[in-house]
């Protein structure tokens, strides 16, 4: 009979261990739930902020699109303008008012403003805040290579016109009014000056060595990253 109390202790002991055992099971588990449930909150902060960074990104993006295949055409008109204006002048065809603007063309100068704040932002917080590593590299090479053709396109541009082609016209010309229109005040001396023939043919070989090619290459990549970001954010 002297047996069964140490036999009852034994089962209160291992009753005891087991509830303590499944007490420290129950707080495992439940520390485990708050880590994940943490974690899962933080995922979902970070996400949330990926897709705003991604959607100011978007909509910059966008415009800068719109602007961008705007001046792309315009660098087509310019091409067909002042390649029409070259063959007229050298034909010898006399002045007729609708050459004025063909001189207008040859003249404007746009600049469309490009919006880099989305990348900017995007790059000032990290770009590892961008999950996927494809998108976040798509996203680099746009910004920083694209735009950069984009950017020589334009830089060469403002000189050709500013620094070259400006101080004739403002000699030569009236009535200017950039895009639209420039009246020759003598067209006979214009038409058959090599210093201007020179200018005009050197405006046309940058358009078309220069200006578009670097919109050819930059276009389809800036087109591509607008998709993706489509696609990312929903449409």
């Amino acid at each position: 009979g002297r047996t069964h109390p140490i036999r009852r202790t034994q089962v209160l002991d291992a009753k005891t261990l087991k509830r303590a055992v499944g007490e420290v099971v129950m707080i495992v588990v439940g520390v485990l739930i708050a880590l994940a449930a943490s974690d899962w909150q933080q995922d979902r902060m970070e996400r949330r902020a990926e897709l705003d960074l991604l959607g100011e990104l978007h909509r910059a993006l966008s415009a800068d699109l719109a602007a961008l295949e705007e001046q792309y055409a315009r660098y087509e008109r310019v091409d067909r303008r002042v390649t029409t204006l070259l063959r007229i002048m050298d034909s010898g065809a006399p002045y007729a008012d609708s050459l004025d603007a063909y001189f207008g063309t040859l003249y404007g100068i746009e600049f469309p403003r490009l919006n880099r704040a989305g990348y900017e932002s995007l790059k000032s917080q990290g770009l590892d805040l961008v999950s996927d590593d494809a998108l976040r590299s798509r996203i680099a090479a746009v910004y920083e290579q694209a735009y950069a053709r984009i950017d020589d396109a334009l830089d060469s541009e403002r000189m050709v016109i500013l620094d070259l082609l400006r101080p004739y016209v403002l000699v030569h010309f009236k009535d200017l009014r950039f895009n639209v229109s420039a009246t020759p005040l003598d067209y006979a001396f214009v038409a058959t000056d090599q210093k201007f023939v020179n200018l005009i043919d050197y405006r046309l070989q940058l358009v078309k060595q220069n200006h578009l090619r670097n919109f050819d290459e930059a276009l389809p990549e800036i087109r591509a990253l607008k998709n993706v970001l489509d696609d990312e954010l929903g449409g």
